[in-house]
């Protein structure tokens, strides 16, 4: 079952954990766009989508593309195994231009060929907020199953000009993409965690037996190493990151920022937050700061190691 909707209308969709948009790896499994459109979806599953050169748009959201002014809402929802051809955007959702709330909401297994937001994209002045719910498991990967210097955000890419909150219970958690395996956040974008929690990224060695699925669709084998910046988190220039009540460990970087990267000219504050068990191969086992403003209040950074050596 496929849907495309492009006209004036406010439509639901309430699958009862039964039905499922299935675009067979081969076509885009939702389509909307337009400021006047509303589409609200409770208890569906949308998987196997795919995006290609000839899809409406081109390449941008493999399971779902929303733009233009649309607004999408998402309850208790899956969004799984898509794709879209190399150098694509948003394997499983992307969001031009509109509005995207998910609500108890899991975002996985979802595959990026030298592109960007493996699990969910946010572009031109987009607005997404998460409640509850997961984005994990979404890979950002290269045809030799490494990921390269144009893989940023596995499981979320903030474009400049675009907001994204993760409240109440979400995580984004066991994704991998070179530059921000967990979150990518350009020059100008806008990031707030409010009791979220930021886990597991960017492993360069794959342990789980559900991270390995992912990468057993994606035609690669849990031996790979993967290099990365920003494990958990990655701040372009200029970006603006807060977190507040909330949790980042687990992450890691091979390069520089286990658990979080800060670009130069970045800002980030930090709020009743713990930072722990976080690892960096070379520089910021827990944050790596270059040139930026870091703000923290009442928040913990511990257990965090560099190349062996703990509470960096």
């Amino acid at each position: 079952m496929l849907i495309g909707v492009n006209e004036r209308m406010d439509f639901a969709l309430d699958g009862k954990g039964l039905w499922k948009l299935d675009g067979q790896d081969s076509v885009r499994c939702l389509f909307i766009s337009g400021n006047e459109m509303s589409l609200r979806l409770k208890d569906l599953t949308v998987t196997n989508g795919y995006a290609s050169a000839s899809s409406t748009f081109g390449y941008y959201g493999g399971a779902i593309y929303v733009g233009d002014g649309a607004v999408l809402e998402m309850n208790g929802c899956t969004v799984s195994s898509s794709s879209t051809a190399s150098s694509g955007k948003g394997a499983g959702i992307y969001v031009n231009d509109a509005t995207l709330t998910l609500s108890n909401t899991v975002v996985e297994f979802n595959v990026m060929y030298y592109g960007k937001g493996a699990g969910v994209y946010l572009a031109s002045s987009s607005v997404f907020s998460m409640i509850g719910g997961s984005i994990k498991f979404n890979f950002a990967r290269s045809a030799s199953c490494y990921t390269s210097t144009s893989m940023e955000g596995g499981g979320l890419y903030v474009e400049g000009g675009s907001k994204a909150i993760i409240s109440y219970g979400a995580s984004i958690d066991n994704n991998i993409a070179f530059k921000g395996g967990g979150v990518f956040v350009a020059s100008d974008g806008e990031l707030v965690f409010v009791n979220a929690s930021l886990m597991e990224n960017s492993y360069w060695k794959l342990y789980l037996g559900a991270a390995y699925y992912a990468m057993y669709r994606s035609g690669c084998s849990s031996s790979y190493a993967y290099e990365s910046y920003g494990g958990g988190l990655f701040a372009n220039s200029n970006a603006k990151v807060v977190f507040a009540g909330s949790k980042v460990s687990s992450n890691v970087a091979y390069y520089h920022g286990g658990g979080i990267y800060l670009s130069s000219g970045s800002t980030a504050l930090f709020s009743a937050c713990v930072m722990s068990s976080n690892y960096a191969q070379h520089q910021g086992g827990g944050i790596y700061s270059r040139d930026s403003t870091t703000i923290m209040n009442d928040s913990a950074i511990v257990s965090n190691n560099l190349a062996g050596t703990s509470n960096r």
